[in-house]
């Protein structure tokens, strides 16, 4: 008796040990870690996966892409491949100039749990092999390519959907003539705050001007220009990029 309680407590312990082993490194090892990558032709900077806040039973795939080719894209289109199923959306903007980043998003039924494993492919159409080339920023004819990747991602079923979107602020002020007034603006991609992007900025009236044309988002996220106007007025700045955009009304008085 007394040798079965000593070697049984043993195996015990054993059984414990190779228990643990499994679950806290074999099983670790077995699942991809987030990531989302393509072999060539598409460079993934950012890229989020959660619920959709109007259903609980929807996922919505976010993806911020760079075109990393010396030729600029036109009409980027993602296909997301989740089991037998595919689910596309257009990205936005339309026309991507060589290096610059454009923001793709598609839902899905969440039949997936909260492990996403998919795979994603970027149709575009190539301007470098357009007949005619690119002219004033658009293609003739030209032809499609497709660019396969995947996502690998495992999230928190309670977190929702944040939107990508342009903030500009303040959104109305009043200022006076000869002043010089900050305008603030932030790109959020899926409820970040995203760093190292330009900012686009114009104005619609031309008794008024801009110290900068473009804004470059810090490690903040923000971006700031100054707005100067030598006679009353409204002045309405839009602040842009990737096909979004904000807008503030400026009071000059």
């Amino acid at each position: 008796m007394e040798y079965l309680i000593t070697y049984g407590w043993a195996i015990l312990i054993i059984v414990a040990a190779v228990g643990m082993l499994y679950f806290y490194l074999i099983v670790p090892m077995s699942v991809p870690p987030n990531n989302c990558d393509f072999i060539v032709g598409v460079s993934c900077s950012n890229y989020n996966v959660a619920i959709s806040p109007a259903s609980k039973n929807t996922a919505n795939v976010s993806l911020m892409l760079e075109n990393p080719e010396y030729y600029p894209i036109e009409d980027p289109v993602m296909v997301v491949g989740v089991g037998t199923s595919n689910y596309s959306s257009a990205c936005s903007p339309s026309f991507v100039n060589p290096g610059a980043t454009y923001v793709c998003s598609a839902q899905m039924p969440d039949s997936f749990g909260n492990h996403l494993k998919a795979n994603v492919y970027i149709k575009e159409y190539n301007c470098g092999l357009s007949k005619y080339g690119e002219f004033n920023g658009t293609c003739a004819d030209p032809p499609m390519q497709i660019y396969k990747g995947a996502i690998y991602d495992t999230f928190d079923q309670n977190i929702t959907v944040r939107p990508t979107k342009m903030e500009i602020s303040p959104a109305a002020a009043t200022v006076a003539v000869g002043q010089d007034y900050s305008i603030n603006s932030t790109f959020y991609f899926a409820g970040v705050p995203t760093h190292d992007i330009t900012i686009n900025y114009t104005l619609n009236n031309t008794d008024a001007r801009l110290e900068n044309a473009k804004g470059f988002t810090g490690s903040s996220g923000n971006a700031t220009d100054t707005i100067y106007a030598a006679h009353a007025g409204t002045v309405k700045v839009t602040a842009s990029f990737d096909g979004y955009s904000a807008n503030a009304i400026i009071t000059i008085s």
